[in-house]
């Protein structure tokens, strides 16, 4: 009779038993004993993730094939969504530096000054050195040697000034952006819930606040800046080369 009362007893809710590969539901009795819930073909049927990356991966490259089937995500789909994530990155990088569009302005300005006056100075030395070599060779503009060099002097010195102000003129701007953002950043770290300092490390969050500010600063001030340095020199040089012998630039040109 025991054994029919306790046979009879109502299961208990069901519970869910995890293991590092399975999770499984089951009814536990009121013996102890486990009954799974599951049919026994369930284990057997495909995954429907897997099904889907296996029908997507038709007419694709092996390595593409892999890819999808390991992954679950069509290559050229995230490939699109990388592309998409860096032009949304590169709009926000513009968006926190249009506060300092002037200084940002001026420091264009001054880099231009500076790099022409820097790639002026192979041309200038080349002419001096005619002028001092052969006793024939004019003066332009009628000016004397005296005065040359006096006018090359000025020009290497508005070059300099040009470079310190370009210099300073970047990095308050970067100073300027990375107070602006380390600021943002940490009004929303003292929005959080308890749990987002529970999920995060405070030394990650200190290394948010101190070195990725700096890192992105520099990627708007830094980097934009030598890469403009760099076109506007390779601008300036071609035209000069091109001033002191079209044949041998356009020869130079086709070799490279």
């Amino acid at each position: 009779m025991a054994t029919n009362a306790s046979s009879s007893r109502p299961l208990s809710p069901p519970i869910s038993i995890a293991t590092p590969l399975l999770t499984t539901p089951f009814l536990r009795a009121s013996n102890g004993r486990y009954y799974s819930t599951v049919p026994h073909d369930a284990d057997h049927r495909p995954s429907s993730s897997l099904s889907e990356a296996s029908s997507a991966s038709v007419g694709k490259s092996p390595q593409q094939q892999q890819q999808s089937v390991e992954l679950g995500v069509d290559p050229e789909e995230a490939q699109s969504a990388k592309q998409i994530k860096t032009k949304q990155a590169w709009l926000r990088l513009l968006h926190l530096a249009k506060p300092e569009y002037k200084l940002l302005g001026g420091a264009v300005g001054l880099l231009f000054v500076s790099s022409t006056v820097t790639m002026a100075v192979p041309f200038s030395m080349g002419k001096i050195i005619d002028m001092v070599t052969n006793s024939g060779a004019s003066i332009p503009f009628g000016l004397s040697l005296t005065q040359v060099f006096v006018g090359l002097g000025s020009v290497f010195v508005v070059g300099a000034i040009a470079n310190a102000g370009r210099v300073m003129l970047i990095r308050t701007a970067g100073e300027r952006m990375i107070a602006r953002l380390r600021k943002s950043i940490f009004e929303r770290i003292m929005h959080q819930d308890m749990g987002f300092f529970d999920r995060n490390r405070s030394g990650d969050l200190v290394s948010r606040l101190s070195t990725d500010t700096s890192i992105v600063s520099k990627s708007i001030t830094n980097n934009v800046s030598d890469g403009l340095r760099a076109s506007i020199s390779a601008v300036a040089g071609l035209g000069m080369m091109l001033y002191v012998s079209p044949k041998l630039t356009g020869i130079m040109l086709g070799i490279v």
